[in-house]
């Protein structure tokens, strides 16, 4: 999905939101990119690298 567009970011909220993601095992560098401005919100925080990874916290 290209992240083109008024909101790419909430389709890729609702990708993330589908399960778990699953690196390949030659994966080998993951990047976040985030707006330091604004009010802060809870997505960074939720798929942020928890006790098993990705996703995996309890909300």
């Amino acid at each position: 999905m290209p992240m083109k567009g008024r909101f790419p970011i909430r389709r890729t909220l609702q990708y993330l939101s589908q399960g778990n993601v699953v690196f390949k095992d030659s994966v080998k560098v993951m990047t976040v990119n985030y707006n330091t401005h604004g009010e802060l919100g809870e997505g960074a925080r939720f798929w942020g690298a928890g006790p098993g990874g990705c996703g995996d916290q309890e909300q």
